[in-house]
């Protein structure tokens, strides 16, 4: 176990030193870098603590987990000032403010396709489910058959335009909030509420979270130095922890985890909380047995079935088969090797992470900018647990909110004021 622990105490130091570099390189206590390589520690961590793995199986996945982080993030913060760069040969624009107005009605048109989606949403589960206690009660075979489901074009395209809707706009909370936008705690308030009870009937704890850490790195990107973003993260973060918490617990109660897995509430945010963190790295380092790749099925998906759209090729489905002796979740890396090996690991993880290095910009706070800088931190975030940019709707996100903003622009900002 000696090399094991090697292995954690290189990933932990380097970790210490991106946590610092991270914090002056973009003068933001919540940045990318940080984001990506302290939940990569804990998965590692809570992996070598659980147990299940061979020590060789352990030493070779850590091995590739630290070279794909390294090299990851290395491209990433390369990439960064490119973009920086080019920035610096345009002229600069006039400071923009937001219109009171408008971001207010953006907020309601929120509320309403949060509630619109939730109808949506409930209503496909009920038909799989049949009842309200199937979807609440032991609902793990209804969480399976929604994943599978079959619908038609036009539905499919309705919800992503509704989801990215969603996303988008609900990086306009801060600024609705600094400007005092009319009922906009209340709002504020409705619309987590909202997002958590669609979490809990589609049994994901994953889209509630993506939409939490979009939100909490809007907040970010619109606070005005690094002292006020860490009164903001000081005051606010027992809510978030709470949040997940009752997540992790109403999730354990639809699975009936008390019975069979865990003896107390705590037990479940506890147990929950460290098994679904360790479960990617796991799963990535079992499958590094095997030699079966897809040859950019997983890492090009979003541009296959944009293709797939058009009529050229098939589908390819969020849903990920599991391998032997492994899980259906694989983390960023584990994407990377059923592509293309162990080769995929290093130059898909230094073309991704130039790519995602080249559209962050840490300074603009137009929406597009902003949602874009949240979007990155949020796949930052996931690296341990998923690529979320394989993931189809979110590529389409970042797009749509540039073309949403282009669109209102004018009504959206007041230049020179």
């Amino acid at each position: 176990m000696f090399v094991t622990y090697l292995y954690l105490t290189i990933l932990i130091l380097a970790a210490i030193i991106i946590c610092y570099i991270s914090i002056q390189k973009y003068k933001r206590l919540l940045n990318p870098l940080l984001a990506a390589i302290i939940p990569v520690c804990f998965a590692c961590i809570f992996t070598v603590s659980d147990g299940t793995l061979s020590t060789e199986e352990l030493n070779t996945g850590l091995m590739w987990i630290f070279i794909g982080t390294i090299v990851f993030l290395m491209s990433f913060s390369i990439g960064t000032p490119i973009k920086i760069a080019e920035n610096m040969t345009v002229q600069k624009r006039h400071e923009v403010y937001y219109n009171k107005n408008i971001v207010n009605s953006l907020i309601n048109l929120l509320c309403i396709l949060l509630l619109v989606d939730f109808l949506m949403t409930f209503a496909k589960v009920y038909r799989i489910a049949g009842s309200v206690k199937a979807i609440l009660i032991s609902s793990t075979w209804v969480r399976n058959q929604y994943l599978h489901r079959t619908g038609s074009r036009l539905s499919m395209i309705l919800g992503l335009f509704i989801s990215m809707n969603i996303m988008v706009i609900s990086c306009l909370f801060p600024k609705a909030i600094q400007l005092k936008c009319k009922y906009i705690r209340i709002k504020f308030i409705y619309a987590i509420l909202v997002m958590l009870i669609n979490s809990v009937v589609t049994m994901s704890k994953e889209s509630f979270i993506v939409h939490l850490v979009i939100i909490v790195y809007a907040f970010s990107q619109f606070s005005l130095n690094q002292k006020f973003e860490f009164e903001i993260i000081k005051k606010n973060a027992k809510w978030v922890i709470l949040l997940f918490s009752a997540l992790l617990i109403l999730i354990g109660i639809q699975r009936d985890y008390l019975a069979y897995r865990y003896h107390s509430y705590l037990g479940i945010v506890i147990g929950t909380f460290t098994g679904y963190i360790a479960v990617p790295i796991i799963s990535f380092c079992l499958l590094l047995k095997t030699n079966q790749f897809s040859y950019g099925v997983l890492c090009f998906r979003p541009v296959l079935n944009t293709l797939s759209y058009l009529g050229l090729g098939e589908r390819h489905s969020i849903v990920q088969m599991d391998v032997e002796g492994g899980s259906n979740v694989f983390s960023t890396f584990g994407n990377m090797y059923r592509d293309f090996g162990m080769g995929g690991i290093i130059f898909l993880s230094l073309f991704f992470g130039l790519l995602l290095g080249v559209l962050y910009d840490r300074e603009a706070q137009r929406l597009h900018r902003v949602f874009c800088n949240s979007m990155i931190g949020m796949i930052m975030l996931f690296t341990f647990y998923d690529f979320k940019l394989i993931q189809t709707v979110y590529p389409f996100s970042i797009l749509y909110a540039w073309i949403l903003e282009m669109a209102i622009r004018k009504k959206l900002y007041i230049i020179n004021r």
